[in-house]
């Protein structure tokens, strides 16, 4: 009987169109010359790249091709920092194709392109050193969080995260920059230090 019910919530779930969660066909990945990226057997997707903060440059831009199936992409980065300054965060932003063909413009909230984060099909993303992390869904920007554990010039920032592709997408790219402290906040905190060991003396 338990079998029977079960069928027939699938079978209701594809007559009322609700997307059934599967692995989407990503067909190459272009970094931009900031690293390489590697199409694994199950279907997702491994990166190496380096970064660095630089406030006066764009973000890094990576293009994925696919097959126009709708589905879900793991993606598993590994990012270096190779700048000279510890990042604090770390921030991710959907782009899809301008309407003239060329460039790259923010993902629209009602295309379907969509970040797992546990409400969404896909799962919740997960990050080393460990951070929070929060979504602004109308500009599809998702952000990592980590002041108590920096990253570090030479350190490395892995991020895994799944990405929901819909129907007839066949190309997409991310925008992705790390930022540091304001200069007022790092002096600051150096003030707290510097009293926490005066008292401790």
């Amino acid at each position: 009987m338990k079998s029977f019910v079960i069928l027939g919530a699938v079978a209701l779930l594809v007559l009322v169109g609700v997307p059934m969660a599967a692995q989407a066909t990503v067909t190459g990945v272009s970094m931009g010359g900031h690293g390489t990226a590697g199409i694994n057997a199950d279907g997702s997707v491994t990166s190496q790249m380096d970064a660095a903060w630089d406030p006066n440059g764009g973000p890094i831009i990576k293009v994925f091709s696919t097959d126009g199936k709708a589905g879900i992409i793991t993606l598993t980065e590994t990012i270096h920092n190779s700048g000279t300054v510890a990042w604090t965060d770390w921030h991710e932003q959907l782009l899809v194709p301008g309407e003239s063909g060329t460039g790259w413009v923010p993902s629209p909230d009602t295309d379907n392109l969509w970040w797992g984060d546990g409400n969404n099909p896909g799962n919740e993303p997960n990050t080393n050193p460990p951070s929070t992390w929060d979504v602004d869904h109308p500009n599809d920007v998702m952000s990592f969080w980590f002041p108590a554990t920096p990253v570090h010039p030479s350190q490395f920032l892995v991020i895994t995260k799944d990405i929901l592709v819909p129907e007839g997408m066949t190309t997409f790219a991310i925008a992705e920059w790390p930022t540091v402290p304001e200069p007022s906040v790092m002096v600051l905190a150096g003030f707290g230090v510097l009293a926490l060991l005066k008292r401790r003396k």
